[in-house]
């Protein structure tokens, strides 16, 4: 007789099972599936991560193993092995999860040369006045190169010629908008130069860096017009709680013009309900402001908190409600919210970040005659230039500043 799940409603759909070890099952039905309720996995994740643990069980019953005898280094072409390619990272995650509640999930080996990363992040804090989290943006590009560059062994500079350089940017150029490749081939200008400055490679390797000229086209769109940006908000489901927490978490970058980073820390006490006003956390310029918390978006938040929000340990306003269920959202949730969003709206392909609610709620406020250093002031924006980047100017403003020709007699 072929094994039954005990896992509870849904279960009974999947027709797999049939040649799993039953210790294995017992496993996956039992501790495991206590341990992701423990994690606050919600249900639906539980379903699938248990049908992908079942169907590999099954897959290593044929060549006589157990599902308790895999590595994390076999997970990967266990996926190649079993499911089609677009779950494969699905597929890898429930896997992952399973070798941590095995505890057989081996902690990826130090890099030797990650002190470079820890004093350029300190070097552009303490000495070029970056904010921490554009520092921490740095690093991140600097690791994408260390990695490629020398793998799990030491950073030997000595080693590292030109031709590396040339063939790491065309790595970076390879597929993608020539925005991105000039930001990862800055950053990495700036590392090389900071390595320089420590006496550790020529100034070649900072030179041999190429310049990509990047003329803004198909990379950053102005911002929404009045059209599309409620077409995107009225594309999220607010009768869900995932659909509510995603509208909410939009229209504070739309109304408020607060970053990614600053919504995901919004906090309950950095709600002044009373005042009608709103704390922003300080993160990027490292300098706080306080901003008007208008009467459509305190409606929503108000609606999201009471409702769907539920009880949670954290004093974060916006929480996850499919896997995690009550942490805290991470900047990568609502960036992939916005971008869902942009797709069911058909909005170009170079819609994908969320800049471009910044870049709208800029641009309504110059529309209704705000000046630069008004609009500058609720972005958090210290250079009046930075400003000027997130506004797009309509031909009748132009108009003001044409003087006449002047006439000869």
């Amino acid at each position: 007789m072929p094994n039954k799940s005990r896992f509870g409603p849904g279960a009974a759909h999947y027709r797999i099972g049939r040649k799993a070890d039953a210790a294995d099952l017992q496993l996956i039905d039992g501790a495991f599936t206590a341990h992701m309720r423990e994690q606050g996995y919600a249900a639906a994740a539980i379903v699938q991560y248990r049908y992908y643990l079942v169907r590999t069980a099954d897959w290593l019953a044929v060549h006589q193993r157990k599902l308790t005898s895999i590595t994390r280094h076999e997970v990967p072409r266990l996926g190649r092995a079993i499911v089609p390619r677009p779950t494969f990272r699905s597929f890898c995650g429930a896997l992952y999860r399973w070798l941590k509640f095995r505890q057989r999930y081996a902690v990826k080996p130090g890099e030797p040369w990650s002190f470079w990363l820890r004093d350029f992040a300190a070097f552009l804090t303490d000495h070029r006045g970056f904010a921490p989290l554009t520092a921490e943006g740095y690093a991140a590009y600097a690791r994408r190169y260390l990695s490629w560059q020398f793998g799990d062994g030491a950073a030997r500079w000595s080693d590292v010629r030109p031709q590396d350089i040339w063939r790491y940017a065309e790595l970076c150029a390879e597929g993608h908008a020539s925005g991105y490749a000039k930001t990862r081939l800055g950053a990495l200008r700036r590392f090389l130069g900071f390595v320089q400055l420590r006496g550790a490679c020529p100034a070649q390797l900072v030179q041999a860096v190429p310049k990509i000229p990047n003329y803004r086209q198909h990379y950053s769109p102005g911002g929404l017009t009045d059209t599309q940006w409620k077409k995107l908000l009225r594309s999220f489901d607010r009768r869900t709680a995932q659909g509510c927490c995603e509208h909410a978490a939009a229209l504070c970058m739309i109304a408020m013009g607060l970053r990614n980073c600053e919504v995901v820390h919004l906090r309950l006490p950095d709600l002044d309900w009373a005042a009608g006003f709103v704390r922003v956390p300080v993160m990027k310029t490292g300098v706080a402001r306080i901003v008007p918390l208008p009467a459509t978006v305190r409606a929503v938040l108000r609606h999201y908190i009471q409702r769907f929000r539920g009880e949670s340990r954290s004093d974060r306003i916006f929480l996850r409600h499919a896997k995690l269920t009550g942490t805290p959202v991470s900047t990568h949730c609502v960036r992939m919210a916005m971008r869902r969003g942009y797709r069911r709206c058909g909005f170009p392909g170079a819609y994908g970040g969320t800049h471009v609610l910044r870049r709208t709620f800029a641009t309504r406020l110059r529309a209704h005659g705000a000046d630069m250093r008004e609009i500058g002031d609720l972005l958090g924006h210290q250079d009046l230039m930075t400003t000027s980047l997130y506004t797009d100017v309509a031909v009748s403003d132009l108009r003001a500043l044409v003087q006449p020709w002047p006439l000869t007699s």
